[in-house]
């Protein structure tokens, strides 16, 4: 008699088979959303930017997600037939970073009416009284009724910033996640976001008076 497959084993399985529908998902999501941008991109000056990337949530970054959301962080494997990674909101992400910060708001209203049947999930603040580091939206495309997908709007240099973060810190090492979160570097972290914002601003002042001149 073979041996049962675990939870993480079957979980595996799942990420494979749903990886065709995944990358199509990708491959739609992205040319709709620069479609939508090209209102925006198409009036961009030289020093301005707007990013678009897509990506798949990795086989096993997917299944640490959703071991995470699980009562002490286990899998209980009495509860094998439970488990599914369709359960995950961004099985498939694209990321919008826009620059100077007003960009962002013209990324938004021209996204956002796009999208009305889809979640709307802010990224929290770096800390009390601080706006929002973007927003997320959440969905389904035609490409799939199966697999959410995720579209992160975020200015350039936040998004460059939470690029390294998670790179650093939580794809590589989950269990690292509690540490980092001691008080004196989540105070950097809100100076870290904080200064960004004020050189965002600095930048786009600078340029509004050059501009009047």
């Amino acid at each position: 008699m073979s041996e049962q497959r675990s939870v993480a084993d079957k979980l595996r399985a799942e990420y494979f088979d749903l990886l065709p529908e995944m990358r199509r998902v990708a491959e739609q999501l992205e040319t709709l959303v620069r479609h939508h941008l090209l209102v925006v991109t198409l009036k961009l000056s030289t020093y301005e930017f707007v990013d678009v990337a897509n990506r798949l949530k990795a086989c096993d970054s997917a299944v640490d997600s959703l071991r995470r959301r699980q009562q002490a962080g286990f899998f209980d494997e009495a509860k094998f037939e439970t488990y599914s990674l369709l359960s995950l909101k961004d099985l498939v992400g694209i990321k919008v970073m826009a620059f100077p910060p007003r960009r962002v708001e013209d990324v938004e209203s021209a996204i956002l009416p796009n999208f009305l049947g889809w979640t709307l999930d802010p990224i929290p603040p770096a800390g009390s009284g601080e706006p929002n580091l973007g927003t997320k939206l959440y969905g389904y495309c035609t490409a799939s009724q199966r697999v959410r997908a995720e579209i992160q709007i975020v200015s350039m240099l936040a998004g460059q910033f939470l690029n390294v973060e998670h790179a650093a810190i939580y794809k590589p090492a989950p269990n690292l996640r509690g540490a980092v979160k001691t008080p004196e570097l989540m105070e950097k972290r809100r100076q870290v976001f904080a200064a960004l914002r004020e050189f965002e601003e600095a930048f786009e002042q600078v340029i509004r008076e050059s501009i009047e001149n």
